[in-house]
């Protein structure tokens, strides 16, 4: 998103932030670490990439806990790629791996094997790149204002359902062949180019030099 005043901005862990106004400043505003700081006086007018901030246990008001068995998410990642056969399966991590935290559950799907990982918004794939993940991470949302080279320079993989979108990775990529997944609507009616556009919308995209392609679609009710 193109970079704007927030008021919990210092405290969200962002990449790069600008001041907000002094009305929505706390009275003792939270003293951002270094490399924040540094990121703030280096690049202050780019995007921002707002990183989740996850509450420690030691500041949590209710008495609650959760213990989390990765290897049984692993067992279940095997059950599931066995059902699925020779295809691939990508696991879905986003929203901090449905509460189960997305780093930890990350790498252990990825010692598992786990031909790829999909998250919603592209900070949540930044983040599991900063955590060491390097196996295939595929945006679901795709990328909002300008952060398309941001997406493509850590190596994730957009999911784009407009020819605009891909053309704005076209032009981030300057000219290097960059990767996509097409989201095709097969009946969800939320996103995803519309069957009877597809045709259309590949004659462009094949016009888009380094352009490369791999199409999904979602099942038509949510609650399946």
């Amino acid at each position: 998103i193109p970079a704007q005043p927030h008021p919990r901005s210092a405290a969200s862990g962002l990449s790069r932030i600008t001041d907000p106004p002094p009305s929505l400043l706390p009275s003792t505003p939270p003293r951002p670490p270094a490399k924040l700081a540094a990121a703030v006086t280096a690049a202050p007018d780019q995007t921002l990439v707002l990183r989740p901030r996850l509450q420690r246990a030691d500041e949590a008001l209710r008495p609650t806990r959760a213990e989390i068995d990765l290897e049984a998410i692993a067992h279940n990642y095997r059950v599931v790629s066995e059902v699925a056969g020779p295809a691939k399966v990508l696991a879905v991590v986003k929203a901090d791996a449905y509460g189960h935290g997305v780093v930890p559950v990350a790498r252990r799907l990825q010692q598992e094997g786990a031909r790829g990982l999909c998250v919603a918004l592209a900070e949540e794939g930044l983040e599991l790149r900063e955590a060491g993940i390097h196996t295939d991470i595929v945006v679901l949302n795709g990328a909002y204002g300008h952060a398309h080279g941001e997406v493509l320079a850590a190596g994730l993989t957009p999911v784009v359902y407009d020819i605009a979108q891909v053309e704005a990775f076209a032009a981030a990529a300057g000219g290097r062949a960059f990767g996509v997944h097409l989201k095709v609507d097969t009946g969800m009616a939320r996103l995803g180019v519309p069957l009877a556009e597809l045709g259309r919308f590949l004659e462009r995209f094949g016009a888009i030099p380094g352009a490369r392609i791999c199409a999904f679609g979602h099942l038509g009710d949510g609650n399946i």
